[in-house]
């Protein structure tokens, strides 16, 4: 395997890694969870940020002049950290809605 690859692999690997956590932070805010949705969306932080290494490395390679072949892997793995990241804003925008109307519901039973 090339260092191309072996890097594309490592985005690919921690960003789906990433994504599966900001998934189960939206369905831990759901279940009104959210100190472990809290939990998950910093346990996808860490794994965006093993996908962000590599990723960052075939940039400055490119940026260096060095040549950095196009391949249906390295477009993989772009796709897959761009959706990663798409899921985290989500995830925090969904995450903040919960709370919302978890206080809303709170705030109607103690007036019952």
């Amino acid at each position: 395997m090339t260092e191309i690859e072996s890097a594309c692999m490592e985005i690919i690997a921690s960003s789906g890694s990433a994504k599966t956590s900001f998934i189960e932070a939206i369905h831990a805010a759901r279940d009104n969870q959210f100190a472990l949705a809290e939990e998950k969306i910093a346990e996808g932080d860490l794994a965006m940020s093993s996908a962000q290494r590599p990723h960052f490395s075939l940039i400055v390679q490119e940026a260096s002049k060095e040549d950095v072949p196009f391949s249906m892997m390295l477009m993989h793995a772009e796709d897959q950290m761009m959706a990663a990241e798409e899921f985290r804003i989500l995830a925090i925008e969904l995450i903040a809605l919960y709370h919302q109307l978890d206080e809303l519901q709170q705030k109607n039973s103690s007036q019952s």
